[in-house]
């Protein structure tokens, strides 16, 4: 992946850290804008699994913040 802005290489710098660091959660949807669905895809790499519910409500707490 060769980053096209600056918002694409900030994401590919964190993917990197998350995989170097060995403990990761990472979560992608894509929306497909002919079809207006979305595709979700998730993967986790040694991540405590009573972690992933509590990681994705924080990402939905930030997001509404954005929102807002």
């Amino acid at each position: 992946m060769k980053p096209k802005s600056v918002e694409q290489f900030e994401l590919y710098k964190k993917l990197q850290e998350a995989v170097h660091g060995g403990s990761y959660l990472v979560a992608v949807t894509q929306f497909d804008k002919k079809t207006k669905e979305m595709y979700h895809y998730t993967i986790t790499n040694d991540f405590p699994k009573n972690d992933i519910i509590p990681a994705l409500e924080r990402h939905v707490l930030n997001l509404q913040k954005e929102i807002e």
